[in-house]
């Protein structure tokens, strides 16, 4: 297993890895130990990002063309989003995450997505 990313929470004493046998691992600093191993996706997990807020929210982004938002009481998901067929490397979202997600892959594309919290399915391609 390879790590390919890894993030702090905004508490400073969680982290959350990535790694290329598609699960997602949270870790307590505190305890010096693995928390939970979610099985994420299908794919590598590429890239990360905890909501800035409470860390209620952690994001994840996979080479299965897909995005996650994960609930942190119980890790479930709460959203699922699929950029189509493309390995997504990177993404970033707004401090509220929930009004702006860009996604960039492999393609040489970044998709943008608006409010991923609420119902809304809105995308589109800023920059092919």
């Amino acid at each position: 297993m390879r790590i390919s990313t890894i993030k702090f929470s905004p508490n400073c004493y969680q982290i959350a890895t990535g790694s290329d046998d598609n699960t997602i691992k949270t870790w307590d600093l505190r305890k010096k130990g693995s928390l939970y191993t979610i099985p994420a996706h299908n794919k590598a997990i590429s890239d990360l990002h905890w909501e800035n807020n409470d860390s209620k929210f952690l994001l994840s982004c996979s080479f299965d063309g897909t995005f996650k938002l994960w609930n942190n009481r119980d890790w479930s998901v709460v959203k699922s989003y699929n950029a189509g067929d493309t390995k997504l490397s990177s993404i970033s979202i707004t401090k509220d995450c929930k009004n702006i997600l860009l996604a960039c892959s492999n393609d040489r594309t970044v998709k943008k997505w608006s409010n991923i919290k609420e119902n809304s399915k809105e995308n589109q391609m800023i920059i092919d």
